[in-house]
C-alpha cells in the first residue's frame, strides 16, 4: 500500500512538474500556414521557448503571438523592435536607414511596401518570411510584447535549431 501511495505522489508530482514547463517555461505548436516558408511549413512542430517574455525579443528572431485584430496565433519574425524606424521602398526594407532586405529576404523583390513607422515602446514589427503573401505588421500594426507568447527556438520536425 505504501508503494501504491508513493507511486501516486510521484506520478501527481510529474504531472505538476509537465504543467509547470509547458505553461511557463517551453510549449510545442504546430506550424499551420505557408508565411514563414522556407524556414517553416505547414504541419512543422517547434519548441516555444517562453522565458524570453521576460528579456525581450532581438532582430531576426522567430516568435509566435497574437496580432490584437483578428485573435489567431501567428509566427513571424521581429525586424523592427522600439524605437527602430522601418521602411520598405523601392522593394526593398530599411531599418534605421539599413538595407535589411538581404538578411532576411535575399534575392526577393518585397511588393507590400509600407510607409516610415517608427517602432513604439515595448512593441515589435514583425513580419513573415514568405514576404510577399504573409500577413503581418504590415496589415495589423506593431504587436505589444505582452501578446508575444514566446521564441521559436527548434524547428521539432527537422531537428532544427532556429
Amino acid at each position: 500500500m505504501k508503494l501504491f501511495k508513493g507511486s501516486l505522489v510521484f506520478i501527481f508530482m510529474i504531472i505538476i512538474i509537465i504543467f509547470l514547463i509547458t505553461t511557463f517555461f517551453y510549449s510545442v505548436d504546430i506550424v499551420d500556414g505557408s508565411s514563414m516558408s522556407p524556414v517553416l511549413f505547414t504541419n512543422d512542430r517547434v519548441l516555444i521557448n517562453k522565458t524570453f517574455i521576460y528579456k525581450g525579443y532581438d532582430h531576426g528572431d522567430i516568435v509566435i503571438c497574437k496580432f490584437p485584430k483578428t485573435g489567431g496565433t501567428y509566427i513571424k519574425r521581429v525586424i523592427g523592435k522600439s524605437g527602430d524606424v522601418l521602411e520598405c521602398v523601392g522593394g526593398r526594407v530599411y531599418r534605421n536607414k539599413e538595407d535589411i532586405t538581404d538578411i532576411y529576404w535575399p534575392e526577393i523583390y518585397i511588393k507590400n511596401e509600407f510607409e516610415k513607422i517608427t517602432v513604439p515602446e515595448n512593441a515589435y514589427y514583425l513580419i513573415g518570411d514568405n514576404v510577399n503573401i504573409s500577413k503581418d505588421s504590415r496589415q495589423f500594426g506593431c504587436v505589444k510584447q505582452s501578446l508575444i507568447i514566446g521564441k521559436i527556438e527548434v524547428n521539432m520536425s527537422k531537428w532544427k535549431v532556429i
